[in-house]
């Protein structure tokens, strides 16, 4: 089986919504480049903000349902306010979520541990996985439902022993001190710039690295 996995972490807090058009349209162009160089690869989509949410596991690139729609980064919103429905009818305040807000070590090691379950009940796995994280900037939640020490345990065990790549840019921010504090190599962060240049070029590099590991 020469199948890669992709598993995409997309953060969808601010600053990175504001550019949402650029991000959704770079994305996508990163998908057609790959549909166009042939690769085998399957698709699992995440996004968070102040909680995580699943979007698609292990989708054929060909699919349609790969591409992000120009309603990507607001499903976060949406599915929190139904919550909020569902636990209180009542009327939904800005109270009800925090946009600004990133639990980004919690969003790592909830993908983890899925992509690890997956990988258990899946009959034919691919050969090699790509966890691809794309941020806005370092965990400002502090919500740990492990400490940044055991993420990075894990990370590493991941690493060394299922041979699993981590990647992580991030945008205006030190991402070589962000990865390293989660056990991501230095080699494997690059800070891009939070605007339509940056964000293009940002997926630019992103594709020639998958196309590099695929």
């Amino acid at each position: 089986n020469g199948q890669t996995e992709l598993v995409f972490l997309m953060d969808v807090s601010e600053p990175m919504s504001d550019f949402a058009s650029d991000i959704i349209a770079g994305f996508n162009d990163m998908i057609a480049r790959l549909r166009e160089e042939g690769a085998d690869i399957l698709v699992t989509t995440w996004q968070f903000a102040d909680v995580c949410l699943y979007v698609d596991e292990r989708v054929p690139i060909t699919a349609d349902s790969v591409c992000m729609e120009q309603d990507f980064f607001e499903r976060l919103r949406i599915a929190r306010e139904e919550s909020a429905r569902q636990a209180a009818p009542a009327p939904i305040t800005e109270e009800d979520g925090n946009p600004g807000r990133r639990v980004l070590l919690n969003a790592i090691g909830g993908v983890i541990h899925r992509a690890r379950y997956v990988y258990k009940n899946w009959p034919n796995n691919p050969a090699r996985t790509m966890i691809i994280i794309i941020t806005g900037g370092p965990d400002n939640a502090f919500l740990y439902y492990r400490t940044p020490d055991e993420l990075r345990e894990l990370v590493e065990r991941q690493e060394e022993e299922a041979g699993w790549e981590f990647v992580l840019f991030g945008a205006n921010v030190d991402a070589v001190q962000v990865a390293g504090a989660v056990g991501i190599p230095a080699e494997n962060a690059a800070r891009f710039a939070c605007d339509a240049a940056g964000i293009r070029e940002n997926f630019a590099s992103l594709t020639r690295m998958i196309l590099e590991f695929s």
